[in-house]
């Protein structure tokens, strides 16, 4: 089984296995701000990447644009979605879901595999 990631130019699928072993990686693929995983990411000049909503609320609150992480200012009115990093997160997400629907089978932690008997 495969799961589709859109993306520029042809789709691929990253294979279910490969995604597991991603899984571990959450803290990448967490906001720094909400430190849920990202919801419609977008990403600074300075490199680094939060929920659009949690950009825009730390921002109301401060009073003027500047990153959470690094304190870099920035003027760009609607910085850039990051789409690589939203279909990783869609796809991590929906792993999951597919994973708690599918019951309770235990995986091999190293092999992302069902246990054999």
């Amino acid at each position: 089984m495969a799961v589709k990631v859109k993306g520029p130019g042809a789709p691929c699928s990253l294979p279910t296995q490969k995604l597991r072993r991603l899984v571990p990686l959450k803290g990448d693929l967490s906001c720094p701000v909400c430190l849920n995983i990202f919801s419609d990411p977008v990403i600074l000049l300075c490199s680094h990447s939060f929920c659009k909503a949690c950009l825009q609320e730390c921002c109301r609150q401060r009073g003027f644009r500047e990153c959470p992480v690094c304190r870099e200012v920035f003027s760009m009115g609607n910085p850039s979605c990051n789409r690589a990093l939203k279909n990783l997160c869609e796809a991590v997400l929906k792993e999951r879901s597919q994973r708690a629907s599918g019951g309770s089978e235990v995986l091999c932690s190293l092999h992302s595999e069902k246990f054999k008997l």
